[in-house]
C-alpha cells in the first residue's frame, strides 16, 4: 500500500511510523474500503468500527487524525456505537495537538445529523468554549467558528438552546461565555433568521419564551440584540400571530424588573426607548407610560438631570400611544410636576427686578415644554381625569374655578414670560446669523431651539387655558426643541433652560435629546 494522507494532505505513512501504528492505520483504511462495498457484512463492520473507537484513546497523533475523520463519517451506520464514538470525538477536540483537535472539530457537526438534540447542544457548548479560549489557542478559533456555522445549518434549535442557557446565567464568571454566545447569535443566526427559523413556529415560540426570561438579566448590548432577533420572527411581523403588539407587550412586562432598586429609572427608560418604534407602528402601550409616570416622576428631584431629561423625552414619545386607563393613572404625577416647574412671579422676579426683566434662569423651560405636551397627550385619552385633577373645564365635565385659579395664574405668567423672551430672542437671531464661525453657528442653533421651546409652550398653554380645555396627542408642528439643538435658550445670567431651578452653581443640564440617543442600558439583575 502506498503512503496515505489525510484530506488536508498530511502524510500518515513514512519512516516516522512506530510499533503497531502502521497496522492500526491499515485497519482503519480497510474499514473505509469495506463499508462502501455493496455486499459488506454489517455485523463485522460494526465490530471494526468499535475497535477504531477503542483504539483512539492513547493512540498516536496519526491514528487520532485519521480516526477524527472516519468516526463522524460512518457513525450513523452503527447506532449502538454512536454514544462511545461521540465521547471519543469530544475528547479529540480537546487534544493537546492542534492538528488532531482541528480534524475533530471539523468532523463533529456530521455526528449531529442523526443524534438527539442533547448531543448537538453539548457540541455547541464545546465550540463556544473553544471560541472563549481564542487567546490561548488562536489556531482553533477559525476552525471552531466554521464548525459552528455547519452545526447551525444542521440543528439551529439545539445551538439556540445552548446559547440561551448561557445568556440566562448572569454570574460575572460567565461573562466570556456570554460574549461568545451573543457573538454567535448576532453574527451567525440573526442575519440568517429567515432561512434558519422560518417557517418553524415551534422554534419561534421557544425563542420568544427564552428571550423574555433573558431580558431580565441582559446588559445593554444583549438587550438590544435579543430584541432585534425577536423583530425578525414571523410571529411578530405585520399580520403575524402576535404582531408588533406582541413586541410592545414583552417590553411592557420588563417594567416590573428591578422595581424599587437604584437602577430602576435607567432600566425603565431603556425599555421605553426600545418600545417607541413598535408604538409608532401601531402598538398600544399598557404599562410603560404608567411605570415612568408613577415610579420616576414622583421622585423626580432626586434623580440626576440626565435621568430627568430622558424621562420627559421618553414620556413625550410613549404617552400618545397609551390606553385611556393608563393615561388616567398617570395624570396626577405629571400634573404635579408641571405645576412645580411653571414660572412663578414671586419666585422669578427678584428684589429690584421688573416683571419685564424676567429671565429663564429659575425655570427649566424645556421641562415645561415636555410636561405640557405630556398633559396634552394624556388629556386626549382621558380628558375627565385631567379635569378632575386640575379643576379645569373639559368637554363633558364642568371645572372647579377655585382649584384651577392658582394653576391658571402660573400658566398665564409663564405664557407671558415666554412671549417676552421670544421677542428678545427674535431680535438676537439676525445678529447671530452674521457670525459664520463654528461657535456662532452653535449659538444660532441654540437660539433657534430656544424659540421653538418658548413658542411650543405658549401654544400648548393656550390650549389648556381655553374653556373647555382642548387636548391633542399630535406633536407641535415645529417639532420639539430638544430635537433641534444640543443646548437650550439662554436667559439672564447666561444660564440655560436645562439648568435646575434656583441655579445655585449646579452644573447646567444637558438638553433632552431625541429618543434615538436617549438610550440607557438596562442594569443587569443583581448587579
Amino acid at each position: 500500500m502506498t503512503d496515505a494522507t489525510t484530506k488536508g494532505g498530511e502524510k500518515l505513512y513514512g519512516s516516522t511510523l512506530e510499533g503497531n501504528e502502521r497496522e492500526i492505520i491499515d485497519s482503519i483504511y480497510n474499514f473505509t474500503e469495506k463499508v462502501v462495498a455493496e455486499n459488506a457484512d454489517k455485523a463485522a463492520l460494526e465490530e471494526d468500527f468499535k475497535k477504531i473507537v477503542q483504539t483512539v484513546n492513547g493512540a498516536s497523533k496519526n491514528v487520532k487524525v485519521l480516526a477524527a475523520q472516519t468516526l463522524p463519517k460512518y457513525a450513523a451506520n452503527f447506532p449502538d456505537q454512536i454514544s462511545d464514538a461521540s465521547t471519543v470525538m469530544l475528547a479529540l477536540c480537546d487534544d493537546a495537538d492542534d492538528q488532531v483537535a482541528a480534524h475533530a472539530l471539523r468532523g463533529l457537526p456530521n455526528m449531529c445529523k442523526d443524534k438527539d438534540s442533547a448531543f448537538s447542544t453539548k457540541v455547541a457548548g464545546l465550540f463556544l468554549q473553544v471560541m472563549c479560549k481564542c487567546n490561548e489557542k488562536p489556531a482553533r478559533l477559525e476552525i471552531a467558528t466554521r464548525a459552528m456555522d455547519k452545526l447551525i445549518r444542521t440543528d439551529v434549535e439545539s445551538v439556540l438552546t445552548h446559547i440561551f442557557t448561557i445568556l440566562e446565567d448572569d454570574d460575572e464568571s460567565n461573562e466570556p461565555a456570554r460574549v461568545a454566545a451573543l457573538n454567535v447569535l448576532t453574527t451567525k443566526i440573526s442575519p440568517q433568521a429567515k432561512e434558519l427559523l422560518h417557517p418553524n413556529e415551534s422554534i419561534e415560540e421557544m425563542i420568544k419564551t427564552r428571550i423574555e426570561k433573558i431580558l431580565e438579566v441582559a446588559n445593554e448590548t444583549e438587550f438590544s440584540e435579543l430584541l432585534s432577533l425577536l423583530t425578525k420572527l414571523k410571529i411578530f411581523s405585520r399580520g403575524g400571530k402576535l404582531g408588533v403588539q406582541g413586541l410592545a407587550n414583552i417590553l411592557g412586562d420588563q417594567c416590573g424588573v428591578s422595581q424599587g432598586s437604584p437602577e430602576e429609572p435607567d432600566r425603565l427608560l431603556a425599555v421605553c426607548s426600545e418600545a417607541v418604534p413598535f408604538l409608532k407602528s401601531g402598538a398600544k402601550d399598557e404599562k410603560i407610560t404608567t411605570a415612568i409616570a408613577t415610579r420616576v416622576l414622583p421622585g423626580f428631584s432626586s434623580f440626576s438631570e440626565e435621568v430627568q431629561q430622558k424621562a420627559l423625552v421618553q414620556l413625550c414619545e410613549v404617552a400618545p400611544h397609551c390606553s385611556e386607563e393608563a393615561a388616567a393613572s398617570c395624570v396626577e404625577s405629571v400634573w404635579n410636576l408641571l405645576v412645580q416647574n411653571l414660572a412663578d412671579k414671586a419666585s422669578t422676579a427678584g428684589e429690584g427686578e421688573k416683571e419685564e426683566d424676567i429671565s429663564i434662569a429659575d425655570c427649566t423651560f424645556s421641562f415645561i415644554e415636555a410636561l405640557l405636551f405630556i398633559v396634552q397627550a394624556l388629556g386626549s385619552k382621558a380628558p375627565k381625569a385631567v379635569g378632575t385633577t386640575s379643576g379645569l373645564t373639559v368637554t363633558g365635565q364642568e371645572g372647579n374655578a377655585d382649584s384651577a385659579k392658582a394653576f391658571k395664574d402660573k400658566l398665564l405668567f409663564t405664557h407671558d414670560a415666554c412671549t417676552k423672551i421670544s421677542a428678545k430672542l427674535s431680535g438676537v437671531i439676525q445678529k447671530a446669523r452674521q457670525d459664520r464661525s463654528t461657535d456662532g453657528q452653535s449659538r444660532l442653533a441654540d437660539v433657534q431651539s430656544g424659540l421653538i421651546c418658548l413658542k411650543n409652550i405658549t401654544g400648548l398653554a393656550r390650549s389648556l387655558m381655553a374653556s373647555p380645555a382642548s387636548f391633542s396627542a399630535v406633536p407641535p408642528a415645529a417639532g420639539f426643541s430638544w430635537s433641534k439643538a444640543s443646548s437650550g435658550p439662554k436667559g439672564k445670567g447666561g444660564q440655560k433652560s436645562g439648568q435646575k431651578r434656583g441655579g445655585g452653581g449646579g452644573r447646567p443640564a444637558k438638553r433632552p435629546k431625541p429618543s434615538a440617543t436617549a438610550y440607557a442600558p438596562p442594569a443587569r439583575k443583581g448587579k
